[in-house]
């Protein structure tokens, strides 16, 4: 895994690019990988489900850790800086420190199986988007750079803003 992470650091070249996807396709056991973005990371990846045709922007994160797993489908694109965050950290009790809290996650059930966050097939996402646990994002949709996601949007919605909102469809 250290080597995925130095990885992220070789230049924004051709052959930097090319290799960087390279190493994440191993990692990831995912031949299909069509981009992996300079400095982006995956924390957690035995926790993520990939499918083809992913493409991941320079600077992204994803983190998945006490929490389900996350699901992302085929053809799925995220722009430059976008954030996926599986569990939140709990502050339920006043009277404990936050930081001893642990955390906690939402659930989403899709396809008879529990996941943390969900983004279905053909979904492209905006820069320095962020996406909470419990989101759960229909095929088709696209979202609009900067929106903070967290819940339920339909396929094919255009999804905008803090909080995210879908604001139409793509097919209409």
């Amino acid at each position: 895994m250290i080597v995925a992470f130095l990885a992220g650091f070789l230049p924004k070249t051709r052959l930097g690019n090319v290799s960087r996807t390279w190493i994440w396709r191993k990692v990831l056991n995912n031949p299909t990988i069509i981009y992996f973005g300079h400095q982006s990371n995956i924390v957690g990846e035995k926790l993520l489900i990939l499918g083809r045709n992913f493409t991941f922007g320079d600077f992204a994160s994803i983190e998945v850790g006490m929490s389900d797993p996350v699901f992302i489908g085929d053809d799925v694109s995220m722009a430059r800086y976008t954030y996926v965050r599986s569990a939140n950290h709990n502050f339920s009790s006043d009277q404990v420190p936050i930081n001893v809290q642990g955390h906690t996650a939402k659930k989403v059930h899709f396809r008879n199986e529990t996941f943390s966050i969900v983004i279905e097939d053909d979904v492209l996402i905006g820069a320095f988007s962020v996406i909470l646990s419990g989101t759960h994002i229909g095929r088709g949709s696209v979202v609009a750079a900067g929106s903070i996601l967290s819940g339920t949007f339909p396929e094919f919605s255009i999804i905008v803003g803090n909080p995210a909102r879908a604001i139409s469809k793509r097919n209409t």
